[in-house]
């Protein structure tokens, strides 16, 4: 079992959160979700090698601190690109399984990543939405190319379609730590309301405040 992580660059990630954080908190918070996925999939039972798919040099450096293997994209071209470039470069490996996982999920821990791996034991692909269950915050796919990543718009019911027309067996998970991604302020301020805080001064909040547990 390997897990993947799409990371675009720094420089142009969060775009969407322009108007809740200065460029310096976007990417400082980029860093800060990425540095807390690594880190949990390294602690999480059943996963043998964690990997980053990213095109920036910065990224892979800072991936390599957290023994992540790197494979490289050209440019950044979206993470259903991405995860598929990924699982070209890894398809000699014959792998058993692929957990493909999102890199901005702020509450992801061990146990959720766990609780994933565990559903995939009686399917071929499992899904993990986000919170409005319509994206795809982690695929799991036995074998790795099962179904192609159509991450994106509607991807969680596109995941699902493109199984059944595989006729394999799939099924979606609604996990709480794994169903939160952060793309707007929206998702900021529902994160900020789960901690505890004040929405209304989330762009004066440094990245780091956001989280509460051990992985902050």
């Amino acid at each position: 079992m390997w897990a993947i992580v799409p990371l675009k660059s720094p420089d142009t990630a969060k775009s969407r959160l322009a108007q809740a954080l200065s460029p310096e908190q976007r990417r400082a918070l980029f860093f800060e979700l990425a540095r807390r996925v690594l880190t949990t999939l390294q602690e999480t039972s059943g996963i043998s090698q964690v990997a980053v798919v990213t095109a920036s040099e910065e990224v892979a450096r800072f991936a390599q601190g957290f023994d992540a293997m790197i494979l490289r994209e050209p440019c950044d071209a979206g993470t259903a690109q991405a995860f598929a470039a990924a699982i070209a470069q890894l398809q000699r490996r014959n792998l058993d399984r692929l957990l493909m996982v999102a890199g901005d999920l702020p509450l992801i821990a061990p146990r959720a990543v766990e609780a994933m791996i565990e559903a995939g034991k009686g399917h071929e692909v499992v899904i993990a939405p986000d919170r409005c269950r319509v994206g795809t915050n982690a695929l799991l796919c036995s074998p790795p190319d099962a179904i192609a990543p159509c991450f994106g718009a509607d991807s969680c019911q596109r995941h699902l379609a493109a199984a059944q027309a595989a006729k394999l067996r799939s099924c979606v998970v609604q996990i709480d730590e794994l169903a939160l991604d952060i793309d707007l302020p929206a998702d900021l301020d529902h994160l900020l309301q789960r901690r505890s805080a004040v929405p209304t001064v989330r762009s004066h909040v440094p990245p780091t405040r956001l989280f509460a547990d051990g992985h902050a």
